[in-house]
């Protein structure tokens, strides 16, 4: 959960950047977790979407995290984030020293079991035009290293 937690302050950052000091420092506005609501039997539309259209492998999880955001005037909003947990088998490893645990003694049938890494794909929900813009736009922006799309087209993200 750490590790979805700094993905949702990573998405934080690009989408709720206000331009202030607190902005220029990478410091995120003070978010903190709502609501926390497990829906391992939902498909996200994304999901869902991968699963039937590009033959990608089923989430064995998703959750819905909803997370108050403070702004700058002082108010606060509600976003809501959606996370597909996937089982990763070609990151899968047992190796000595790769700080995974053989997990087979004694858990489940043990003839082919494998501990498999976890891939975890956050977002924020679709709930409205800023959160579709962030998601298209603003993250893969932010990605190459880019604060617009001009600066991007330009100066190539350099």
């Amino acid at each position: 959960n750490e590790g979805t937690w700094e993905r949702i302050l990573q998405w934080e950052k690009v989408l709720h950047d206000d331009g202030s000091d607190a902005s220029k420092t990478n410091a995120v506005p003070k978010t903190s977790l709502t609501k926390f609501l497990g829906r391992p039997t939902n498909l996200s539309p994304k999901a869902y979407f991968k699963h039937y259209l590009l033959n990608h492998p089923l989430p064995f999880d998703r959750h819905d995290w909803t997370v108050t955001r403070a702004n700058a005037d002082g108010s606060s909003s509600d976003v809501r984030y959606v996370i597909d947990y996937y089982h990763d088998e070609t990151q899968a490893n047992e190796e000595e020293g790769s700080g995974i645990p053989d997990m087979r003694a004694g858990i489940g049938p043990s003839e082919g079991s494998a501990l498999r890494s976890l891939l975890v794909d956050v977002r924020p929900a679709a709930d409205g035009v800023g959160e579709i813009w962030g998601r298209l736009v603003s993250m893969p922006l932010a990605r190459r290293g880019c604060r617009s799309m001009l600066e991007c087209v330009l100066f190539k993200g350099e």
